[in-house]
């Protein structure tokens, strides 16, 4: 027989910081599957490369001036923060990660290929819009968390 020394509300307080984690992990996941963007080059031809090619080579972004690749490693230390608890802390990178990865919406070129061409971004695809609604979903289970906790200490 064990005992148990957490207490009840601990307890729903860790079943919505995992469902706040899982549904943003799933976001994630999926996103990463599927197209990001669609770019058209100078040949009229149409690029769309699935999100997990771009989490890949983006940390390359910064030699030529991209760096919404960023937010992903707020996103990975918003999730972590909000496992240990650590709401404040997470809801701010969660916010950082949501800002760079929403600055994305503003680029309306991206280099194509190794040769420094660039394309006309056409359309944000879903895997761009499922990366932002995982982000959105790691914010909001911070915030969600950290009112529940000082609604629970008063």
């Amino acid at each position: 027989m064990s005992i148990s020394t957490a207490r009840p509300s601990d307890e729903a307080e860790r079943r919505v910081i995992k469902k706040f984690l899982a549904l943003s992990l799933l976001a994630f996941v999926v996103c990463l599957v599927l197209p990001a963007y669609t770019v058209q080059s100078a040949s009229s031809q149409m690029h769309s490369g699935l999100a997990y090619e771009k989490l890949l080579m983006g940390f390359l972004g910064p030699l030529i001036g991209v760096f919404e690749w960023y937010a992903n490693p707020a996103l990975f230390l918003s999730w972590l923060l909000l496992w240990k608890k650590h709401f404040i802390a997470g809801g701010i990178f969660a916010a950082a990660a949501l800002a760079t990865a929403g600055a994305f919406l503003f680029r309306h070129e991206i280099i194509v290929n190794e040769a420094g061409h660039s394309g006309a971004i056409i359309s944000k695809d879903i895997g761009y819009w499922l990366w932002i609604a995982s982000i959105a979903i790691a914010l909001i289970g911070n915030a969600t968390c950290l009112v529940r906790a000082h609604m629970g200490r008063t």
